[in-house]
């Protein structure tokens, strides 16, 4: 998956959101959620 290799070159500090992914929660709420972090 394409999205969990992008996720996981910045397992440093998205190390909850890919386990949100791994999990099954919906990537765009999970991508949504970082967004709003990061910004």
């Amino acid at each position: 998956m394409i999205v969990l290799q992008y996720f996981s070159n910045y397992s440093d500090k998205l190390t909850k959101f890919e386990t949100r992914i791994v999990s099954g929660d919906n990537i765009i709420e999970v991508v949504h959620d970082w967004c709003r972090r990061e910004l």
